[in-house]
């Protein structure tokens, strides 16, 4: 969370608060005027009630803070950033009139400076201020000289009378004495986001260096009899006083601006013949290619890369998923950073060879950003990675900006499954506001820094895209709808069940999938039905359809709106041959209307974007760059074939699929697409049999990938353990990098030794898992695993589990819950029977082996009471942190009270905590390592009282380096808080609260 307050006790105690920037207004005066305390924008300014007692900063600080509130970051009401707001446009080297107020009158004078941001939430540093002083002209009002010695200066009148009087009741606390002064901007500054920062030196106390030199009209406008200052503090502890303010401003370059490229030639269009359709066509596309006509897949980074007849049929790939977690099976390990790593693009290696081929071909190649991992709404999701990327928009932008730019790419696909209203689905998710300014921001971000020739889409759930949903909202505001190219709703898990009830048909589902698409067109496109894309699942979801089904329905789409948007699937790998969507494409080409039919229809079909960056490094350098040229790089040239084919630029090459462009890929006569295989078993050594691993080769409890053979190979462990002929090669040019757990550049990896020595090579066919005696085992059949999926399912009515891995049953895997307990397929571990509906086996029976360990702790026994004496003398109070393990029962034992810690009003980062404006304070559960409630009264009936810690340092300090203030969004909500409490104490059964207060107090 972007909040920030200034943290430190005065040395020095100053009256009340003296002055402000007026004009341009700064950053405070604006919250003081437009700032509201509740029903704003979530990014509008925060109310500011002292936009004059800017008299302290912290130690890098440029513009001033007060009380909770810094100016370089300015707040928001909703406790994150204020969004940028020029207060006025220049021109570099102008003059311009600056006015300010004073609410006290101290003397002294005031000093001003600009400083170009490349962003508008960079904070200004005190270097690029001071680089950049504008230079003082004119005292409009009083007739001050100019200080040869200082020309920045500007010094302050003798108090008219207002300046310790009530006399304009729109001024701050009432009234104040205005100065208007003149000043020159510097040459070289110009910008879209420029701040003007304002600082005023009080002389009451002591006189700065130069005042002696300095020609004043009067002994009046000194105070006389003062001492020199001291050397400047930077924090605004020390004498003299001092004010820092900052104006948010555009300032424009001066003189014409370069005349713009003239565009290349174009052919003369072709007009199409009258169709029943009156949807218009899409501009920018290629003259074979419509909306209708698009073929959009996902393409999983961790699962194979697709063939050629795969891609053959598609139009558009979108690499799943770039995140900001490590995978895990009960939770993925979220980044608190919100840290993007750069993603696989298949097969877990980067690729960028098959990036580049696709491209060749025609096709847009995009990044979807998020997925089910990132967090979804549902109930069963654990996950809540999205909460960490909260208020660190422009970060976001910033590495999604990158990762596209590197990776040559297309564009980004937005998939966002997480909570976006208040209470949304009955949970207790109260950032709506600031989830949907996340997703605005984003958005908006990313159409300003990858420019109008790149892709964005978004692609929620359908059961999302209802009139009335904050989501639904956010599309539908105009500048959302101008940023974005189309809108992929997901009509397979929700509440559009076209394969079960047909396109128009209602029973399964409770819309139909016409009526859905028919409200977004209408309602966020203005009926432009093109900007929709129907979305399909193959496998492994509640609507998934067979090829045949999916053709059907787009032919049915076809029959409403000759010309529609096309279609998308969920994923590439159950594609299998190409034959899914050879189907669908079939569908798709049969019933397009978009445009004209071409005479000789090529193999693909939209042409890519012509804004293409150069892509990530290889092992072979493109022969030309691979920048787009005026005339246009990767559109369609005459008939594909080489040596025929004819680019409007003759600079570049025609790839034999018919597009331009200046790759290898592009110029290369008769080029092959990249061959795709499955991944490498190593050869079994012989004659000596393997010998399986060591589990030192596994970390305990560690699931994910292990480097091997110098990083040139990994393999998998699973909960601790080596999975048998999981040892795959990296592609060439790359090895295994552990940090990001995929092949990456040979040059961006350090390997270290291997982790527990030479892994020995295993068999190239699966193991039999070793059956019982007398009768052997039948291992379980592949379906018991969904495909590609890697997890715990459970077996035997719950009571135990096995482990599945990309797809396939993991042999000797079914273990057994401890008494008591059963497997949780949403939590994905032995939990309290209470606590679990087992639904039916996935596939049957499955081979039974001995009883293994179990993998929690099973249930504590209620012991018999044994009351602790808990006199004065005799206490021994414990802290139970919520996110560590247990206290044991030895530990127990020995104690007579203990905390639960802690409840707060905050969601935890490495760098500020995320405040709840509300104050809506989370129980704290899990007690401890995920125990039940049950663990309370087990501790209660040993005698001992429980009690529930309130606060802690998380929720702010009084130390300077403590950068939290929770406490704040608390105050003047002292009846809420109690309530609060008292609900928690009574449903968990405590027996008290306890306050950790350790914040300010005076």
């Amino acid at each position: 969370m972007l909040r920030y307050f200034f943290a430190g006790i005065s040395r020095t105690i100053f009256v009340s608060g003296h002055g402000y920037l007026k004009s341009p207004r700064s950053r405070n005066f604006v919250g003081n005027e437009d700032g509201k305390w509740w029903g704003g924008p979530p990014d509008g300014p925060a109310k500011e009630t002292c936009a004059h007692c800017l008299n302290r900063k912290q130690v890098s600080g440029t513009c001033g803070a007060i009380g909770g509130r810094d100016y370089d970051h300015p707040p928001s009401q909703s406790g994150f950033r204020m969004k940028w707001q020029s207060q006025a446009t220049y021109t570099q080297g102008q003059v311009i009139t600056i006015e300010a107020v004073l609410t006290a009158h101290h003397k002294g004078h005031f000093e001003l400076y600009a400083c170009a941001l490349k962003n508008p939430e960079e904070v200004a540093t005190k270097s690029c201020f001071e680089e950049n002083p504008l230079k003082f002209v004119k005292d409009v009002l009083y007739g001050s000289p100019k200080d040869k010695n200082y020309p920045m200066r500007a010094y302050v009148a003798p108090n008219d009378g207002n300046a310790n009087t009530i006399s304009d009741p729109t001024l701050p606390n009432g009234g104040g004495m205005l100065l208007k002064h003149e000043y020159r901007l510097p040459n070289k500054v110009f910008g879209e986001h420029v701040l003007i920062q304002w600082k005023y030196y009080t002389a009451n106390s002591c006189e700065v260096p130069g005042y002696d030199d300095y020609d004043f009209p009067s002994q009046s406008w000194r105070s006389g009899n003062l001492g020199k200052c001291s050397i400047l503090d930077e924090t605004g502890d020390d004498a003299p006083e001092r004010f820092w303010n900052c104006a948010e401003v555009t300032i424009a370059k001066d003189g014409p601006s370069e005349p713009p490229t003239p565009p290349a030639p174009t052919d003369a269009p072709i007009t199409p013949p009258p169709s029943k359709s009156s949807e218009p066509t899409r501009g920018g596309g290629g003259p074979t290619n419509g909306e209708d006509s698009r073929l959009i897949a996902y393409v999983g980074n961790w699962q194979k890369c697709p063939t050629s007849e795969q891609t053959e049929n598609y139009t558009h790939i979108m690499i799943a998923f770039a995140v900001t977690y490590q995978w895990s099976s009960a939770k993925n390990i979220c980044d608190e950073s919100c840290t993007i790593s750069m993603p696989p693009v298949c097969n877990n290696s980067p690729n960028p060879d098959l990036i580049r081929t696709w491209q060749s071909q025609g096709k847009e190649v995009l990044l979807s950003f998020g997925g089910a991992g990132m967090g979804g709404s549902w109930s069963s999701s654990p996950n809540d990675c999205w909460e960490y990327c909260f208020g660190k928009e422009a970060h976001v932008v910033e590495q999604l900006t990158q990762i596209v730019k590197d990776m040559g790419l297309d564009g980004v696909d937005i998939d966002y499954e997480y909570y976006y209203d208040d209470y949304q689905k009955g949970s207790s998710f109260v950032n709506g506001a600031i989830a949907r300014f996340f997703l605005k921001e984003v958005t908006l971000g990313l159409r300003e820094s990858l420019g109008p020739d790149s892709t964005i889409i978004h692609v929620p759930m359908d059961s999302d895209m209802v009139p009335g949903s904050g989501y639904f909202n956010l599309l539908a505001e105009p500048e959302m709808q101008s940023a974005i190219d189309f809108l992929m709703p997901q009509y397979y898990n929700g509440i559009v069940r076209s394969v079960q009830d047909g396109i128009d048909g209602t029973g399964v589902g409770s819309i139909s999938g016409i009526d859905h698409l028919n409200t977004l067109a209408d309602t966020i496109f203005g009926g432009d039905v093109t900007k929709i894309v129907y979305g399909f699942c193959i496998m492994g979801c509640a609507g998934q359809a067979a090829g045949s089904q999916a053709a059907t329905i787009m032919s049915d789409l076809a029959e409403y709106h000759p010309c529609n948007g096309g279609a998308f699937f969920w994923v590439a790998n159950d594609d299998h041959n190409g034959l899914w969507s050879k189907a669908v494409k079939e569908s798709i080409q049969t019933n397009r209307r978009c445009v004209i039919e071409p005479t000789s229809e090529p193999t693909t079909s939209e042409p890519t974007k012509s804004n293409r960056p150069s892509s990530a490094p290889s092992t072979e350098a493109p022969s030309k760059s691979f920048a787009p040229t005026p005339s246009g790089n990767n559109v369609p040239c005459g008939s594909g074939n080489i040596g025929n084919g004819v680019c409007a630029d003759l600079s570049l090459c025609c790839s034999q699929w018919g597009w331009c462009g200046t790759t290898s890929e592009h110029c290369t006569g008769n080029p092959t697409p990249i061959a795709t295989t499955a991944p490498m078993t190593p050869t079994v050594p012989s004659p000596t049999p393997p010998t399986l691993p060591s589990p030192t080769c596994c970390p305990a409890g560690y699931t994910g990938l292990m480097p091997y053979d110098s990083c040139l190979k990994y393999y998998t462990c699973q909960n601790g353990d080596f999975i048998l002929n999981s040892i795959l090669s990296c592609n060439p040019g790359t090895l295994f990098d552990i940090n990001y757990n995929y092949c990456n550049w040979e040059n961006d990896v350090t390997c270290g030794p291997s982790p527990c020595g030479t892994v020995p090579t295993p068999p190239s066919a699966s193991l039999t898992p070793t059956a019982p005696s007398p009768t052997p085992p039948t291992p379980l059949s592949p379906t018991c695993c969904p495909t590609g999926y890697s997890g715990l399912m459970q077996y035997d009515s719950c009571k135990k589990f096995y482990h599945c891995q990309n797809g396939s049953f993991i042999p000797n895997s079914i273990t057994s819950c401890a008494g008591g307990l059963l497997f949780n397929f949403a939590q994905q571990y032995c939990d309290w029977e209470s606590n679990v509906t087992c639904g039916p086996s996935p596939c049957g029976p499955a081979p039974t082996l001995s009883p293994q360990a179990p993998t929690r702790s099973p249930k504590p026994v209620t012991q018999s009471p044994t009351r602790v004496q808990t006199g004065g003398d005799s206490r021994l109070v414990a802290y139970v942190g919520s996110w560590q393990n247990c206290p044991t029962t030895e530990q127990i034992e020995n104690y007579t009270h203990l905390m639960i810690a802690f409840a707060v009003t905050y969601m935890w980062t490495p760098s500020e905590n995320v405040c709840n404006t509300q104050c809506i304070i989370q129980t704290p559960i899990p007690l401890c390592n995920g125990a039940s409630s049950d663990l309370i009264s087990n501790w209660q009936s040993q005698g001992k009282k429980v009690l529930l810690s309130f606060g802690g340092a998380g929720m702010g300090g009084s130390w300077i380096s403590a950068p939290n203030g929770c406490w704040e969004h608390c105050f003047g909500r002292e009846a809420d808080v109690i309530t609060q409490l008292t609900d928690i104490v009574n449903a968990m059964g405590l027996d008290g609260v306890d306050i950790d207060y350790e914040y300010y107090y005076d």
